[in-house]
């Protein structure tokens, strides 16, 4: 064998290598010395990394990219549930059309799985496979029937369902015999699917359960349920409501004790003149359409909630007349009142306390008598006493989150001091008032 012939050349790095050809099969095998060896590990390694990440990249991709969607692969798509009584006329027309066909397993459908239907005899049936077997096996023969309910109102709806009573017909037909006619009273419990339809949780055919009243926590009213659930509400109480109190009786007393309560002439009859107190007070008339009482109201549980609230005080004027300084005076008062209470609930009853501050506006003129008077003396000032009040209300949700409240409330107060003016001396009044009236507020 010929001995191989070595020769030397450079890489492209700069190191030596070393090539040996093997002439005997026509091959040329390369030997590596050390340092291209340890070399080519190292570009090995960094071919190695490029892979890696171009694996993870490819193998990422696929996980990235939305799944495709199959042929006739059904996508659950959100269904808004119907008025209940409208799914319930839909499942009844979907229960005689199955009635008149005859096919009593698609009449048992219409029930729930554990639905129950309650025989004229009181007897129960429960589930769908006895409930079509009873169908068959009550009228052998029958090759359809036609039915027709009768409901008497009101319909009483439930946070799952509703509840239904009424009278029920039926003719039931035969091939080898003419019809029966059957008819009483019927008592229906509907409940939701989860598909949104309403089908019968359980059907009574007999006079108890066709006459029955369902309690209240088998019949949850959706209405009542929101309400009691939420735990913000805001009422306003219009101008119709009732204010009553005031200053006007404590005013007038301490007007008589320092003589402006003289008599005077009331010719106003046009015929003759009588003499009468000069001493009068009188109302303002609310507007109607203005809130006089607002309340913020939040529930930290079933029975207790907490209440900020702010409204109107009474408004009017009192008047006299002293003849011995020849002046009359008018004191015009009105203000507005703001309190935080604590309230206990039950059943829409609420009974509250807590404490509240007045804000009280007064103006004080004093005129020369007369029928043409000049004003001697005008002032005006503002009270803030503390007090409390007292409240009694009841509430009851109407439609969606609507609700109506009647309210009740007491309220006592410090005593006003009244400057003086020129003809009346400094004196302490009392301005307690107490409210009536009927709100509406929105629970969220």
């Amino acid at each position: 064998m010929a001995a191989p012939a070595e020769k030397e050349d450079r890489t492209r790095y700069g190191l030596r290598r070393s090539v040996v050809d093997l002439h005997s099969d026509g091959q040329l095998l390369p030997l590596y010395s050390k340092g291209f060896f340890l070399n080519v590990c190292h570009d090995v390694r960094l071919d190695m990394r490029r892979l890696f990440w171009l694996l993870s990249v490819a193998l990422l991709l696929p996980a990235c990219a939305s799944a495709p969607r199959q042929s006739g692969q059904l996508i659950p798509t959100p269904r808004r549930r119907p008025h209940i009584d409208d799914a319930i006329r839909a499942s009844r027309a979907e229960f005689n059309r199955a009635a008149q066909a005859g096919d009593s397993g698609a009449m048992a459908l219409l029930f729930t799985e554990d639905g129950m239907l309650i025989t004229r005899s009181g007897d129960t049936i429960r589930g769908r496979d006895s409930i079509a077997h009873f169908l068959v096996a009550a009228r052998p023969g029958a090759t359809g029937a036609t039915f027709r309910l009768d409901r008497e109102p009101p319909l009483d709806v439930c946070t799952d369902g509703a509840y239904e009573r009424g009278w029920y017909w039926a003719e039931i037909r035969y091939d080898n015999h003419p019809p029966d006619t059957i008819s009483g009273r019927f008592g229906i419990r509907w409940r939701w699917d989860s598909l949104g339809n309403a089908r019968v949780q359980w059907a009574g055919l007999s006079q108890r359960h066709a006459e029955q009243r369902l309690r209240r926590s088998e019949c949850v009213n959706p209405t009542l349920a929101r309400h009691q659930s939420a735990h913000w509400a805001v009422t306003l109480f219009q101008g119709a409501s009732t204010i009553g109190g005031g200053p006007a009786s404590s005013l007038e007393a301490v007007m008589m004790n320092q003589g402006w309560a003289d008599s005077v002439l009331d010719c106003t009859s046009g015929i003759t003149c009588l003499s009468v107190s000069s001493l009068h007070s009188q109302a303002t008339r609310l507007n109607g359409l203005v809130p006089v009482l607002g309340g913020l109201h939040y529930r930290f549980s079933n029975g207790l909630a907490a209440e900020a609230v702010i409204g109107a005080l009474p408004r009017g004027s009192t008047r006299g007349v002293s003849t011995t300084q020849n002046r009359r005076i008018e004191f015009w008062w009105s203000g507005f009142l703001a309190g935080l209470m604590m309230s206990y609930e039950r059943e829409g009853l609420q009974v509250g306390a807590g404490p509240t501050l007045q804000n009280g506006q007064w103006r004080t003129e004093e005129r020369d008598p007369g029928f043409y008077p000049r004003i001697t003396y005008r002032s005006s000032f503002r009270s803030h006493p503390l007090g409390w009040f007292a409240d009694l209300g009841f509430h009851r949700g109407v439609a969606g989150r609507l609700r109506l409240d009647l309210r009740a409330q007491v309220r006592r107060f410090a005593q006003t001091t009244i400057p003086s003016a020129p003809g009346f001396a400094p004196a302490r009044v009392d301005n307690n008032s107490a409210f009536v009236g009927l709100g509406l507020g929105v629970v969220f």
